[in-house]
């Protein structure tokens, strides 16, 4: 009967609704009372290092290799970059962490290949079938301009604020391979681009 199905279904909602109320006040309950606990050692790769790794800008771990995979950050046109050449490249880099000795040690570096206007954030590990490709974020960057300290944010310089139209290249998504060669190259779509406007109060 009609009626009863819907009974039947309101029955359900709430029993459903209920239960998630429970599983909420547990959790809830249980965050409150049991702080996080850190595992073994930091892992601390102070700079300048043999790698020259400037900063991860993400992790990914192949279960089955039992291995990392990071994208160093790299930043072009800096002083750093002139002293450290490599940091001003995006690398991946493949890796066995120790945390319960706190220790690194790096397998293989690859350079991405084209590397024009990269500057890489983060890094996610593909599906299963395409086990040897990685997908990688590039956030929107240029060469940085150097300004009058009188005139950039918080009075330094250079002002990591400022951009070189020249220079400049729009956030994406790639796709590589494990040697580090681009296989897809994607734009972000055209409401999540940077509008080249920049407010201190934002």
């Amino acid at each position: 009967h009609p009626l009863s199905t819907v009974q039947s279904s309101i029955l359900t909602m709430k029993q459903s609704a209920i239960l998630n109320l429970i599983r909420f006040f547990f959790l809830k309950h249980v965050l409150s009372t049991t702080p996080l606990q850190q595992f073994g050692k930091p892992i601390v790769v102070p700079f300048p290092n043999k790698w020259d790794i400037l900063g991860v800008g993400g992790l990914a771990y192949d279960n089955e290799r039992e291995i990392w995979t990071c994208a160093t950050e790299n930043i072009p046109g800096t002083d750093t970059s002139k002293k450290y050449p490599a940091t001003a490249l995006p690398r991946l880099h493949e890796m066995k962490l120790d945390f319960t000795k706190g220790e690194i040690e790096i397998e293989s570096t690859v350079l991405i290949e084209p590397q024009e206007g990269l500057k890489l954030e983060d890094i996610a590990l593909a599906p299963p079938g395409f086990s040897n490709e990685f997908w990688l974020v590039s956030e929107a960057n240029s060469h940085l301009v150097t300004t009058n300290k009188y005139f950039s944010k918080n009075f330094g310089t250079p002002d990591l604020n400022t951009y070189d139209p020249k220079t400049f290249a729009t956030s994406r998504v790639i796709r590589v391979d494990r040697n580090g060669s681009v296989l897809e190259n994607v734009d972000v779509p055209d409401f999540a681009q940077w509008d080249l406007y920049y407010d201190w109060d934002a």
